[in-house]
């Protein structure tokens, strides 16, 4: 199941309520595995999901969003400890974003001479590869490779 930017809307036609509403009235089967939606923030998260829409303990991917300040990237130490509880997590990057590193100023000052521009590496995204047979009950076969990492329970 792809959880993609779905929140929890006051409207009921909206958001996760209008898909559980859907879900009701078709016969979807439930889903095995689940990427998160809103990269695991609480916005994104609506309990019904994983009673209503989700087998019991799905692999759980998701991306996290690096691009705040420290106390307000995504995933939450509470959003990961809410999302380990409901089923197996899988971020595809870390936490936690890499400073970039600083250059001897001597180093800067000669490339500037010499009107080299520098631009640094955005940092590098891991992999998550689930595959299983199509129509098939198996168990999936999770590859995590770095710097993705699945997490576990503490």
């Amino acid at each position: 199941m792809l959880g993609a930017d779905m929140e929890i809307h006051h409207d009921p036609a909206r958001g996760w309520n209008s898909v559980l509403s859907e879900a009701q009235t078709s016969r979807s089967s439930l889903a095995s595995v689940y990427k998160v939606a809103h990269h695991g923030s609480s916005n994104g998260h609506h309990e019904q999901i994983w009673t209503q829409l989700l087998h019991q303990m799905p692999i759980c991917v998701t991306t996290p969003f690096n691009r705040l300040p420290d106390d307000k990237k995504l995933p939450t130490d509470a959003d990961i400890n809410r999302m380990l509880q409901l089923g197996r997590l899988v971020l595809t990057a870390p936490r936690t974003a890499k400073k970039p590193r600083t250059r001897d100023p001597a180093v800067v000052r000669s490339l500037k001479e010499s009107a080299i521009v520098t631009k640094e590496l955005s940092s590098p995204l891991g992999m998550v590869r689930l595959r299983r047979r199509m129509n098939s009950q198996d168990a999936w076969r999770i590859e995590v490779l770095a710097p993705a990492e699945e997490l576990s329970p503490t």
